[in-house]
């Protein structure tokens, strides 16, 4: 395993470096160490990202100062952070008890709490207790990766392999599919049967901060299989949850309007809003039936089905033409998209939710303007 270290490189963090470095090597890891790097033509921050993309995880170091401001408006660290996050790496963060951080750090240090939810945040006083965090940690992410290995590629074929081919009822519908691993049940299958556990979906289906379904349209629950699954008449709106976690959300894809005159358009922020509230909702799921975090990735795809005739708009373009519309000629009835590379990791499902909503809006409408004929 190659952990990359991630830190502001002057003062006492010199120490606390060597610190962590001594704590990775503890385990018989590699520290990956831009102190270390030879000479090399490539900038420091081409080196330093591409350390981070090289690494199995990066050990996060934050204190008082932010450092130097990069062209991107962030820090050095801040950037390595963020590569970290868009590339699939786990952060494994250690703050130091005694900072004061001045507005930018606590800035940044307020966003790496939230996306890890507290998960790999460690508080550490001095070199001696950084390192033996640092062992702990990194020790602990091993064991729990080394149990079951992640197929990035099986995980987004099986989100894939969920979505529809069709649609229900010939309706326009929004599909959006999230594959767990590594894969494995994290539900008995007497779970599957649990009344706490139906209520527990109802309530957060429903009236929850991430409700997906309709409050005033009744439900209809089953166990099909392997998963338990809320349903919805007439317009085929559902959520269903598998013994490994894995979820599929159904939703219609139009916006209801109250007036009748108005035409039916796929609504880009409607369309985001949806999805975001979906991934919400998988990350509570998760939370209730994997306590245990024994899923640490999450494979997501998703699906327009039946509106190979709508156009996309902007809610704005709507507003100011809500009597026309502009039909596709090349239209597909079925558009799907997936992430690059394929899978995030499960926290991102509650920090990251909206931004990757915008990227798979983008992803179906790029989908949708393509000539199949071409």
């Amino acid at each position: 395993m190659r952990a990359f270290v991630s830190s502001l490189m002057g003062g006492h963090f010199v120490s606390l470096r060597e610190s962590a470095a001594a704590g990775v090597k503890a385990l018989g890891y590699e520290p990956v160490m831009a102190e270390d790097y030879a000479a090399s033509p490539s900038s420091p921050q081409v080196a330093c990202l591409d350390g981070v993309r090289s690494a199995d995880v990066v050990v996060l170091i934050l204190g008082s100062e932010y450092g130097s401001k990069q062209k991107s408006g962030r820090s050095a660290t801040h950037e390595e952070y963020i590569e970290a996050r868009e590339t699939a790496r786990p952060v494994l963060a250690f703050i130091e008890d005694e900072a004061e951080p001045i507005t930018e750090q606590a800035e940044f240090i307020s966003e790496v709490q939230d996306w890890v939810q507290g998960q790999y945040t460690e508080s550490f006083s001095g070199s001696t207790d950084l390192q033996a965090k640092v062992t702990k940690c990194v020790h602990r992410h091993a064991v729990a990766h080394a149990e079951v290995p992640l197929d990035a590629d099986d995980l987004v074929g099986q989100a894939r392999s969920r979505l529809p081919e069709r649609s229900y009822g010939g309706q326009a519908q929004l599909i959006l599919s999230i594959a767990c691993g590594p894969s494995q049940p994290v539900l008995r299958p007497a779970a599957l049967e649990d009344e706490e556990l139906l209520r527990f979906l109802q309530s957060e289906t429903l009236t929850g901060p991430a409700a997906v379904l309709d409050l005033s349209s009744g439900t209809n629950s089953a166990i099909r299989g392997n998963a338990i699954i809320i349903e919805q008449s007439p317009s085929g709106a559902s959520v269903s949850v598998s013994d490994s976690g894995s979820i599929v959300i159904s939703q219609l894809a139009i916006e209801h309007t109250s007036s009748p005159t108005v035409l039916p358009a796929l609504i880009k922020e409607f369309i985001v809003e949806r999805i975001s509230r979906g991934l919400l909702l998988a990350g509570r799921v998760l939370d209730r039936v994997d306590p245990q975090q024994r899923i640490r990735h999450v494979a997501v795809a998703a699906a327009v089905l039946n509106a190979g005739y709508l156009s996309w708009s902007t809610r704005e373009e709507r507003g100011r033409n809500p009597h026309t519309t502009t039909m596709n000629p090349f239209g597909q009835e079925r558009v799907e998209a997936t992430f690059s590379p394929p899978t995030r990791l499960r926290t991102a499902l509650s920090s990251d939710a909206h931004r990757m909503a915008e990227d798979l809006v983008a992803l179906l409408r790029r989908k949708a303007a393509e000539n199949p004929f071409q």
